[in-house]
């Protein structure tokens, strides 16, 4: 069995988040691998862990800043091993995620009852106008590199 995940056959610490509706890449972990992003997009293998040895898939990750993890997977990841992959537990380093006892993805927001205070939306909330990007534009893409020093 792996002992640890890879993306680019490279390693790297995995948390998972219902929360997040697309997985993420930390561009910390991307600056420090040397891994090229274009258009803050980090494409290759993701190699996880798992009770049979190791699953892989092609991904692209949306590369941020501020995670908790190098990778966090989230509710894009979760649908697509539920899929493929439905009765395998993973290991994260956050520790192990077990797809037979693991919460099915809603793709409703649960309903909140009178004294619910943690009910709450999984959708995300939309992205300001200004923020979003035109992928006509390549000249706003950068590769993104380690200093050979």
């Amino acid at each position: 069995m792996a002992t640890s995940a890879t993306f680019q056959n490279m390693s790297l610490t995995t948390a998972f988040n219902c929360d997040t509706e697309k997985s993420l890449l930390s561009l910390d972990w991307v600056l420090n691998s040397g891994i090229c992003a274009v258009c803050s997009v980090a494409s290759g293998i993701l190699t996880i862990p798992c009770v049979n040895g190791a699953f892989s898939v092609q991904m692209n990750l949306p590369v941020v800043s501020s995670l908790t993890s190098d990778l966090v997977l989230g509710q894009d990841w979760l649908q697509y091993c539920r899929e493929s992959v439905p009765q395998t537990c993973f290991y994260l380093t956050s520790g192990p995620i077990d797809l037979r006892r693991a919460p099915t993805v809603h793709s409703a927001p649960p309903q909140a009852k009178p004294g619910d205070i943690n009910a709450g939306s999984m959708e995300p909330e939309p992205e300001p106008e200004s923020s979003r990007r035109n992928e006509e534009h390549v000249s706003d893409c950068l590769c993104i590199t380690r200093d050979p020093a």
